[in-house]
């Protein structure tokens, strides 16, 4: 009983004196902490007298730091992927998996579903500079009036959301008349308001309907004073100019750093225009001006692309002023030439042969082709490989290279003109995650 009675005074008085050396080491701790919130609290206070000394108030400071944003991480929905690369990549395939050029066109309009006009043209373009493919007249003249109506339309898509998004809603509903009426003419020339599958590889696939070009003009005419009053209605409102001005700047540098292009390009101070530069259709042989800004910012890309509906305008009614007649596509030219007795004149070479035919052959080299699409360059490399698969096929969506911006331009903005400057991008998924 002795020795065990020693034993428990012996464990008690050892866990007595761990429990002392752990309440010191606690109290010590503690101390410490307090030290640090003490000398924090009298920094924190002497601050804020400072600022009350200069008329800011410490709410007023801890709301503008809760409004400030730090730091953007923009990842792209790649979950998402629409995989609309691989059917056109895969020349070891057999339909329907394996799309050959003219095969895959129907798919294309799914990239910017906004602007379907631009990214059927880029997949028409690519085959025929590879090939040196000569297209009529005719047929560039519809091309042209039908990418500048789907320019307008984009447009027009991209104001609305973009001014309900920063707190005006009365402009989403007066876009929408004006879509509707180019999805009308859409509809009367091609069949579908908005995947057309309409260009060809030497030209397009039927000639505009009697009566279309009178239409067209009317729109023209029309939709020249809407502009108009769009701006008196947005440009000089004052809440509007709060949300927009000195918002987003991107300077001439970065925009050329972050290769950036479109309107989010010549906002910056640059006048570059691929239908200026690569003299591609017959952008040419008519008259009109780039637009562009020079301060960079929310404000400045809105003015260029109000300013880019108009240049549409005057460019589709040059266009239908002078279009000429003739053949619409070369398969017409061919029949033509030929005369009453060529091949061309057959039923299957006038009519089956216009659907979409997997005998296009790509000879073995390779180009790049770009186009002005709306919200900047659409582009796609191209290799062929003696098949009727191409070997390379990479395309360039300008909404995935403006997207890798936004880190450096949200920083130390506040949280509401997060809305305003991805806004002001125009980003679209369906070329994002492609």
């Amino acid at each position: 009983m002795a020795d065990r009675d020693r034993q428990l005074a012996e464990v008690r008085a050892e866990g007595d004196h761990q429990l002392i050396e752990i309440r010191t080491k606690r109290d010590f701790q503690i101390a410490k902490l307090r030290e640090e919130r003490d000398h924090q609290v009298t920094a924190m206070r002497a601050e804020r007298d400072t600022l009350q000394q200069e008329g800011i108030t410490s709410c007023a400071l801890a709301a503008e730091v809760a409004a400030t944003n730090v730091d953007a991480d923009p990842r792209p929905p790649y979950y998402g992927h629409r995989t609309l690369w691989p059917p056109w990549r895969r020349r070891s395939l057999r339909p329907p998996w394996g799309r050959s050029s003219c095969q895959y066109l129907p798919y294309v309009t799914r990239w910017d579903y906004l602007a379907t006009m631009f990214t059927e043209a880029i997949t028409v373009n690519a085959p025929e500079k590879l090939e040196n493919i000569q297209i009529p007249k005719r047929a560039s003249y519809i091309r042209m009036i039908m990418l500048e109506l789907s320019r307008i339309a984009s447009h027009l898509l991209w104001l609305g959301p973009f001014m309900a998004d920063i707190g005006v809603q009365t402009p989403f509903f007066y876009i929408l008349r004006e879509r509707e009426m180019i999805y009308d003419l859409f509809e009367a020339a091609t069949g579908m308001r908005m995947m057309h599958n309409y260009f060809r590889i030497g030209g397009v696939a039927v000639d505009l309907p009697y009566g279309w070009i009178d239409k067209c003009l009317d729109f023209c005419y029309y939709f020249f004073p809407k502009v108009t009053e769009y701006e008196r209605l947005i440009t000089r409102n004052p809440i509007f100019l709060k949300r927009v001005e000195g918002v987003g700047i991107i300077s001439r540098e970065e925009a050329i750093d972050w290769s950036l292009s479109g309107p989010m390009l010549r906002a910056s101070g640059i006048q570059w225009d691929l239908r200026k530069v690569d003299h591609y259709e017959c952008y040419d042989e008519l008259d009109w001006e780039i637009q562009w800004q020079k301060e960079g910012d929310s404000l400045a890309r809105y003015l260029l692309r109000i300013g880019e509906m108009k240049e549409s305008i005057k460019i589709i009614k040059q266009a239908l002023e002078v279009i000429p007649g003739g053949p619409y596509e070369n398969l017409e030219v061919r029949r033509l030439n030929k005369g009453k007795d060529s091949q061309w004149n057959d039923f299957e070479s006038r009519f089956i042969s216009k659907k979409p035919s997997p005998t296009f052959e790509l000879s073995k080299q390779e180009h790049y082709m770009r186009v002005e699409a709306p919200k900047g360059e659409l582009g796609i490399f191209f290799i062929g490989d003696d098949n009727i698969f191409p070997w390379r096929w990479k395309i360039r969506p300008p909404a995935f290279i403006n997207l890798q911006i936004p880190p450096q331009l949200v920083k130390r903005m506040k949280l509401a003109d997060i809305m305003t400057i991805l806004g002001s991008i125009d980003i679209i998924m369906g070329e994002v995650d492609r």
